[in-house]
């Protein structure tokens, strides 16, 4: 019962992402610039990687500082070197 459980909720959360990047499609500025796979990949990816670590957080029993710690430097490093490898200095290099 709990492994169908969390099969349900990863079919409803994955829905629910994929709209919500489905929706970002089309025109993002008065310019009329269009959004690109690489903008879509990447809402989608931070969606998914902050979704797995705040379920982590909720369904661990041993909560520690340690635990929390780590998790808040794993979280950071992720928006850190996603928005690094985004800006325009670096995206125009590769």
């Amino acid at each position: 019962m709990i492994f169908w459980k969390w099969v349900v909720l990863s079919v409803i959360h994955g829905a629910i992402i994929f709209w919500m990047c489905k929706s970002l499609q089309g025109p993002i500025d008065a310019s009329g610039k269009t959004t690109d796979h690489w903008y879509i990949s990447s809402v989608a990816f931070s969606c998914v990687i902050n979704l797995v670590t705040w379920k982590l957080i909720l369904e661990t029993i041993n909560l520690n500082f340690i635990y929390l710690i780590v998790v808040f430097i794993s979280l950071a490093s992720y928006w850190i070197i996603s928005y690094s490898l985004n800006s325009n200095a670096i995206a125009k290099v590769m």
